[in-house]
């Protein structure tokens, strides 16, 4: 039962549990453990020991955690490598090596490999998002963002996947593509109030004010704690305190912000604009519970996978 609850493990009783299960007397349940330590950093080094297990299938698991540590000549590099030219003839072998190389800061041997992949596999959207991770982390966001786009389109119903286009648009200088993606976005998921905000923040760049309004409203309306985060945030640059003080409580602390806006705005044009479409405090009082979102990998950082499938 530990590797499906992996993601979002960290600070929960499922570390406990996966930290006594590095013990367990099989092999399988070291696995498992091994695979929910290893994706996290704060946990990733306790799963060393495991490098010499007797069991080939959780030293293999432990080898990929800590992949971008191992020393070129040991024991653990070399199994490791040999493992993963096991299915170098299919895409996902292909993924599992760029992944690797990514991880070890070999960025462009892994979009090769990655580039590859999706040549193999046009249909998948996951080769396709993997690869956009990895041109991204190269500097090379107008590519990332046709790669993210075209995973959308291949995951109709995911309005992050629309999101991570925009996003990478966005950083791009494309802002038209950037609107495209976010209003997918938006679509697919009504409550997506990172793609709301973003939305709210590129149309409020190109003076498109009361289209910028209703999107920051409908953000409001899907999440209002992260409405205020970014009210709070957005007070140290703008001088209309008192207005501030009506849309957000003094009392609301500031949280990291939930996405990289798509552009900057003047916090004073967007408040007053959305204050012509009656958005108040009370609004804010009456929305739903806000639903948290795991932070995307363009949320500040780009991550690759490190989930290596588990083979005997």
């Amino acid at each position: 039962l530990l590797a499906p609850l992996a993601s979002g493990a960290e600070g929960t009783r499922i570390v406990a549990a996966a930290e006594a299960s590095l013990a367990a007397k099989d092999p399988l349940e070291r696995a498992a453990a091994v695979q929910v330590l290893g994706a996290m950093d704060t946990t990733r080094e306790r799963v060393r020991p495991l490098l010499a297990d007797p069991t080939r299938l959780v030293r293999l698991d432990a080898a990929w955690a800590l992949s971008a540590e191992l020393p070129a000549e040991s024991a653990a590099r070399a199994e490791l490598d040999a493992y993963l030219r096991l299915s170098l003839e299919q895409p996902s072998g292909r993924l599992r090596l760029g992944q690797d190389l990514a991880n070890r800061g070999r960025l462009v041997e892994a979009e090769q490999e990655m580039r590859r992949a999706t040549e193999w596999d046009p249909y998948s959207a996951g080769l396709h998002e993997a690869h956009a991770f990895v041109l991204s982390a190269m500097g090379r966001p107008l590519q990332a963002a046709a790669k993210f786009y075209r995973a959308a389109q291949q995951r109709p119903g995911d309005g992050t996947a629309a999101l991570r286009a925009a996003l990478a648009y966005a950083e791009a200088g494309r802002p038209a593509e950037a609107e495209t993606s976010l209003r997918m976005a938006v679509e697919r998921e009504p409550s997506l109030h990172r793609a709301w905000y973003n939305l709210g923040l590129l149309l409020a760049q190109s003076q498109r004010l009361p289209e910028a309004a209703e999107a920051l409203a409908a953000c409001a309306r899907s999440s209002a704690e992260a409405w205020r985060a970014w009210l709070v945030r957005s007070a140290s640059s703008c001088s209309a305190v008192t207005k501030l003080s009506c849309w957000a409580p003094s009392a609301a602390p500031p949280t990291p912000p939930m996405t990289r806006p798509a552009g900057t705005a003047n916090a004073r044009q967007l408040l007053r604009c959305a204050a012509l479409f009656g958005y108040t405090r009370k609004h804010a009082a009456a929305a739903p519970p806000p639903k948290t979102a795991a932070p995307t990998p363009l949320d500040g950082c780009v991550c690759f996978g490190r989930a290596l499938p588990s083979t005997a």
